[in-house]
């Protein structure tokens, strides 16, 4: 009988769907016009960006209202520390894990000890966002990074033109 019980266990742990991996999303303000590979335009303005991992594939996704505007497929870089920069075009975003709740209204929109708001904030900066333009200004490099477990941080890169081709 226990052998049959261990049996069970065993066949329903293999068969339980495995954890989707989390998505980052945040809020970015475009100071300039982007295009992508195949010349979509993204209008300077107000976006959300969500990133996204599927097969060990990054997606970099850019959404206006509630409609996908872009989605770029990203670069992973190696873990040597030389990562691309140039001149920065935003500064460092912070982006929300899927995983992390999302507080109540209130909980989101008013003090609870008197102090101003961002001072009452705990955000565990697990993922963000930079975005670079390149030496010769040809090209954004979005650089998204990720902590890992260890501290460590991996570096996905993505790359839009400044330019239409």
């Amino acid at each position: 009988m226990t052998t049959l019980s261990v049996m069970f266990s065993l066949l329903l742990l293999a068969g339980s769907p495995q954890k989707a991996a989390p998505s980052f999303s945040g809020e970015i303000r475009l100071p300039v016009d982007l295009y992508t590979s195949d010349g979509a335009r993204i209008e300077s303005g107000q976006y959300i960006v969500q990133v996204k991992c599927e097969n060990e594939q990054y997606s970099l996704v850019i959404i206006e209202d509630i409609h996908s505007k872009a989605t770029i497929h990203g670069d992973v870089l190696p873990e040597d520390g030389n990562n691309p920069s140039g001149f920065p075009l935003i500064g460092t975003q912070y982006l929300r894990s899927s995983n992390d709740p999302v507080g109540t209204e209130a909980e989101r929109h008013f003090s609870k000890t008197g102090l101003p708001h961002y001072q009452e904030e705990n955000r565990d900066w697990k993922a963000t966002m930079r975005v670079y333009t390149t030496d010769d200004q040809k090209q954004a490099l979005w650089l998204f990074e990720q902590r890992g477990p260890g501290g460590k941080w991996s570096h996905v890169q993505f790359k839009l033109n400044l330019n239409p081709k």
